[in-house]
């Protein structure tokens, strides 16, 4: 493949489809378009925010991207007209395309309560300039509000109240239970109970009625009837696709709002390709829409819509849903389906929950507990699975469960599957977690 390839955003997905281009396609005129030369890294601005992480350690730079040859143009893609291949630069430039991908990311929530301009107000973003302000904030508060029981809440709250314990830190929540559409109740239970020994105030089932104060945000009240002082306010409900550039320039989007594709990232434009948060996701298990707006699967995206821009070849099969966190010393992990999600769509399901260690012999020291919970439908297939722990395991874990969720694999296939086994390191071959669970589930069926 020759010719011109533009894409449009810098982050995981833009930057795997720029390097893919260049060692695919080393005769293709490469160009990127980001609004920033350098952004934070996602899922460490929690620990950026607490002090824990320097600001400048945390960077997401595009200088190894100018190193293999690809342009960089530091401004905002204001226009795109798919008839003439062309894109209408904030600079005032105009970039031609033969194959563009749109890799533009996603922006955060906005509550739909009055914020009233109020300073000490914050959404999470990627931006260095936001990122900074947060941390400079959060240094100099009293009193914290992290709006939002979700992962990205529950990380922000459980990494300040960790690293500037002095500080009163509070999270509300409006479901019943913390992260109740990812982990079943014995979860949520022991993530709270995990942020109340950290000294974090968690109020569930309430929300934000309206926030009040001079010229920066000093009272909140909560429809709960509660009134708390605050220092800072920090708004964590979710995210949603940056998709305005798509849809001005009349390319399809799903009903929930996100860029359509087909199986091989392209979209309803000609030449025209959409990787990353912006576009829609279905998953493997059932083929129905989720959302899952991570850097690792955008990262992946990236790499297939970099290669299938010569030649479709890399097919795009459904994702797993997943996502880990972690609260003090304790590691959070999910997979696939868990109980609420399977529960709303009306599955038939059997759920086991199997307690070893993540080292062994039990005696030796190191060895942390771990906990397991996963997921079979009526047929035997996996679903989904849950992972608790105090170590890094934990990550290997719910990659492992989920690798077993993206083949399908039944109970009994679940049971044989090989894994590895070392003291200090990873559970006893006879303890094995996942086998044991499966194995439950076999007996269940």
């Amino acid at each position: 493949m020759k010719g011109n390839v533009v894409i449009v955003g810098g982050g995981p997905a833009g930057f795997n489809a720029a390097r893919a281009v260049k060692v695919f396609y080393p005769e293709c005129k490469v160009t990127l378009i980001e609004e920033r030369e350098n952004t934070q890294i996602p899922c460490s601005i929690p620990s950026v925010v607490a002090g824990r992480l320097p600001l400048e350690k945390n960077l997401y730079s595009l200088k190894k991207l100018r190193e293999l040859g690809v342009e960089i143009e530091t401004c905002k893609a204001e226009v795109l007209d798919t008839r003439e291949r062309k894109l209408f630069l904030e600079n005032g430039k105009t970039v031609f395309y033969d194959k563009l991908v749109l890799a533009t990311g996603w922006r955060p929530k906005v509550p739909s309560v009055d914020e009233g301009n109020l300073e000490g107000i914050y959404y999470v973003s990627k931006t260095t300039e936001q990122v900074r302000k947060i941390s400079e904030e959060v240094k100099s508060a009293k009193r914290i509000l992290l709006v939002g029981g979700g992962l990205i809440g529950i990380g922000f709250a459980g990494e300040i109240k960790r690293a500037l314990k002095s500080k009163d830190v509070f999270l509300v929540e409006v479901s019943k239970r913390l992260a109740s559409g990812i982990f079943s109740p014995s979860f949520s239970e022991k993530l709270e109970e995990e942020l109340t020994a950290l000294g974090v105030r968690v109020l569930k089932e309430t929300t934000v009625r309206f926030f009040e104060g001079d010229t920066r945000v000093r009272r909140v009240f909560l429809s709960s009837g509660d009134v708390l002082d605050v220092d800072v306010v920090i708004i964590a409900i979710g995210f949603r696709p940056r998709v305005e550039l798509a849809q001005e320039a009349g390319i399809r989007l799903t009903k929930s709002g996100k860029i359509a594709v087909d199986e091989f990232l392209r979209t309803s434009a000609d030449g025209v390709f959409a990787a990353g948060n912006c576009r829609v996701y279905t998953s493997v298990i059932d083929g129905e829409e989720v959302n899952a707006m991570l850097a690792s699967i955008s990262a992946r995206d990236g790499y297939m819509a970099g290669i299938n821009l010569g030649e479709p070849v890399v097919k795009d099969k459904g994702i797993v849903p997943f996502g880990i966190t972690s609260v003090g010393d304790s590691y959070f992990g999910f997979a696939g389906y868990t109980e609420e999600v399977l529960k709303k769509k009306g599955k038939k399901f059997i759920s086991t929950e199997v307690e070893t260690r993540d080292g062994y012999p039990p005696a030796l020291e190191g060895a942390n507990p771990l906990k397991v919970r996963l997921y079979f439908d009526e047929s035997g297939k996996i679903v989904g699975g849950e992972v608790w722990g105090r170590s890094k395991y934990v990550s290997g874990l719910v990659d492992f469960i989920s690798r077993l969720i993206y083949e399908k694999l039944s109970v009994e296939e679940v049971i044989s599957v090989q894994s590895v086994a070392f003291p200090s390191v990873t559970p006893s071959p006879l303890a094995q977690p996942v086998q044991m669970a499966a194995l439950m589930a076999k007996k269940s069926l």
